[in-house]
């Protein structure tokens, strides 16, 4: 079963805001009541496919987040520099008309963490299901854009792993998942996420709330150590309370956002 069907959440749906289904208070909800008011909802049997993720040996990178550090490529850091070898370096991107500025400064990050001695990979989630949802595309130009943000990565990084979340998950994210870790934050925690301007359910969308569930759900089924930037510090903190404190995250300045040609 699906407490989010992705078959239900069409363009228009995913553009309502929250106060129009009845939620015009969320201090005395879950983010499991949340969700489950969206109506989205199906008996659907979840068809996913993750890659998996081997068992290996642990190693330390702090020596390699101190250097990191050093040059000033991050920030700031959470969670343990204890790793598996093997671990993926990720992190997850909307995709755009051209791939943006920030991913050259990851991939810089990328190159320094995966070598032979670490053995870490690199992989890249594609977010072609969000993408099309908030920027009402086609499957045209859905397509189009992925072949851009591969063609990039072949190029800078023949090595990474690319995941295009609609194939890896293809109808939704399941209810059993969402019965466990989503009562563990309330509404006025979620909220704390939304940037402050928009903090009113007469100003947050279907597909906020969905896309939060749906983060959540990808870093539980795919842990790694995560690259963001210093602006989502907060969203990380609460992934570690949904999902667990293995989460790593390296966090890096903002940047502007469109890729010079």
């Amino acid at each position: 079963m699906l407490i989010v069907d992705f078959k239900k959440l069409g363009c228009e749906y995913a553009d309502v805001k929250i106060a129009e289904i009845g939620m015009t208070n969320l201090n005395n909800l879950s983010f499991l009541d949340i969700i489950e008011r969206l109506g989205l909802a199906s008996d659907a049997v979840v068809m996913e496919k993750f890659p998996v993720q081997k068992k290996a040996p642990h190693i330390n990178i702090s020596v390699n987040i101190q250097k990191l550090r050093q040059a000033e490529k991050i920030i700031d850091a959470i969670g343990s520099p204890k790793l598996t070898k093997e671990t993926p370096v990720c992190f997850s991107t909307l995709v755009n008309l051209q791939p943006k500025l920030y991913l050259e400064h990851y991939i810089d990050i990328a190159h320094s963490l995966c070598n032979n001695e670490t053995q870490l990979s690199f992989t890249v989630w594609l977010e072609d299901r969000f993408s099309a949802l908030k920027n009402k595309w086609d499957e045209i130009t859905i397509q189009e854009s992925l072949e851009a943000y591969r063609q990039f990565f072949i190029k800078e990084f023949p090595q990474t792993q690319i995941l295009v979340s609609s194939e890896v998950v293809a109808n939704g994210i399941p209810l059993d998942f969402a019965e466990e870790k989503f009562d563990s934050i309330d509404g006025e925690e979620f909220l704390s996420l939304i940037p402050f301007h928009l903090r009113n359910p007469m100003l947050i969308k279907v597909l906020d709330v969905v896309h939060f569930a749906w983060n959540c759900y990808v870093i539980y089924r795919y842990p790694g150590l995560y690259l963001t930037s210093i602006n989502n510090k907060r969203h990380f903190q609460v992934f570690r309370k949904i999902v667990g404190k293995d989460l790593t995250v390296l966090l890096t300045t903002v940047f502007p956002e469109i890729k010079n040609n």
